[in-house]
């Protein structure tokens, strides 16, 4: 079998990605091959603890048998311990093709007036969650869109992000809006609504969630114990699905809601977060859907994913025809 590969990547999205006050145009990171074993560590500006070129140095100085022995996992940045967790990932086809996890649908910041088309479009496709972008550009809209879904479609759940671009005072305005349009009920969180993520859960009647907020451990359990009751895990950014998954543990112990999100990485690394999903058996809804956000992705956003996730021969030609280099 060949030794350790990389390959340095920089992939352009299909369209501008906005969140906050940044558009994201393309996403770089480093995918590894180690014979048919696929890993990727893709940090994000703006979230993560870490950067591409930390990771890259890290690997360069790690080596071929670095990557390669088990335990040299906690020194490294998060979102190389990430992709070499993949490549050591023992996973069973068989075991897993009796199993289901489910992924909220992901519907692109678009006009109030076109999101109904989209709700309606994923909910026949059979989503059961859906999460939409929140700003002060729509908020107004929102709630009204949000009451014709309660309407159409009452046992649809709504994930909203607002990626802290709304002051208290509009947070406020839009639970009323909300409350005012009977649609209260189809929310089930509100992530980031300000960039004081503590007194917007106080403020509260619709649950917040932490993402951008919580990057760490430490972070997550700070903000659980100040009383924010859901928690968007980066398995990327927390360095693998095995902390991630011993710190949704942790959270759901508290008393909080934890959901399996990526930091836009490629279906190379949102196939490990999936298969990982798949072998614990946790039964939340995922939220690793990106509704093709990439140029060339394999990974089809669908409300249920069953089995095993085998690399498309498309995906493997695509693959093959980059250029790879060796570990030394």
């Amino acid at each position: 079998m060949p030794g350790i590969q990389f390959h340095v990547y920089d992939r352009q999205l299909s369209r501008p990605f906005r969140f906050g006050q940044r558009e994201l145009r393309s996403r770089k990171g480093i995918f590894l091959r180690h014979g048919e074993s696929f890993g990727e560590a893709a940090p994000l500006e703006g979230h993560s603890t870490d950067s591409l070129q930390e990771c890259l140095s890290c690997l360069l100085a790690l080596g071929a048998d670095g990557v390669l022995e088990p335990n040299v996992m906690d020194p490294l940045p998060p979102s190389l311990r990430f992709a070499i967790e993949a490549l050591h990932a023992k996973l069973s086809p068989s075991a897993l093709s009796e199993k289901s996890l489910y992924l909220n649908g992901l519907i692109p910041a678009l006009a109030p007036e076109l999101l109904q088309q989209e709700i309606n479009r994923l909910a026949s496709e059979g989503f059961s969650n859906l999460k939409m972008k929140l700003t002060p550009e729509n908020i107004q809209g929102i709630p009204s869109v949000l009451g014709y879904a309660a309407a159409e479609f009452p046992k649809l759940r709504f994930r909203l992000d607002a990626n802290r671009s709304l002051n208290l005072t509009e947070w406020k305005q839009f639970q009323d809006m909300v409350a005012k349009s009977n649609a209260s009920s189809i929310i089930e969180y509100v992530e980031e609504p300000s960039e004081d993520l503590e007194r917007a859960a106080e403020a509260g009647v619709l649950k917040v969630a932490a993402d951008e907020s919580a990057p760490t451990r430490d972070d997550c359990l700070r903000l659980a114990k100040a009383g924010v009751t859901a928690f968007i895990l980066k398995p990327m950014g927390l360095g693998g699905m095995k902390p991630a998954l011993a710190l949704a543990d942790e959270l759901n112990a508290l008393g909080a809601q934890t959901t399996f999100s990526s930091l836009l990485e490629s279906s190379i690394g949102r196939r490990h977060i999936i298969h990982s999903l798949l072998q614990s058996n946790r039964k939340e809804v995922a939220g690793l859907a990106v509704s093709s956000l990439f140029m060339e992705d394999f990974l089809s956003s669908r409300p249920i994913y069953r089995g095993y996730q085998y690399l498309l021969p498309e995906e493997l030609a695509w693959l093959n025809s980059l250029s790879w280099e060796s570990l030394p």
